[in-house]
C-alpha cells in the first residue's frame, strides 16, 4: 500500500492509483476519503485474490482471464475515481546558481 499513497512535506496525502509504474499522483482531500480509498483498494485486493486462486482451479487460462478482468475493473475504477480528484504538481525544486 506504500506505493499508492504517500505523504507531502506539508501533510497532504497523495493517492497513486499505478502506484510505482506511473508518477502521477492525486491529492486525497479529507483524511474519511482516504480512509475509504484504502478501504476499497484492500477490498479489491482480497477479492481479486479469492477469484484469482479459486479459478486456477480450473485451469491456468480461466485463471489468467479472471486476472485479466480483475486488472481490467481497476483500470476503469481508477480512472473514474481520479476524475473528481485534484492532479499533484510536485514543488519545484530550488535553483543552484
Amino acid at each position: 500500500m506504500e506505493s499508492w499513497f504517500k505523504t507531502t512535506s506539508d501533510g497532504s496525502t497523495v493517492f497513486y492509483p499505478w502506484g510505482n509504474l506511473n508518477k502521477r499522483g492525486y491529492v486525497i482531500s479529507s483524511q474519511d476519503d482516504f480512509r475509504r480509498l484504502r478501504m476499497q483498494i484492500n477490498i479489491w485486493i482480497a477479492v481479486s485474490m479469492v477469484l484469482f486462486f479459486s479459478s486456477v482451479q480450473w485451469g491456468w487460462l480461466i485463471g489468467c482471464g479472471v486476472a485479466g478482468l480483475c486488472v481490467a475493473f481497476y483500470v476503469v475504477w481508477m480512472q473514474r475515481t481520479v476524475r473528481v480528484l485534484e492532479p499533484y504538481t510536485e514543488p519545484a525544486a530550488p535553483s543552484v546558481g
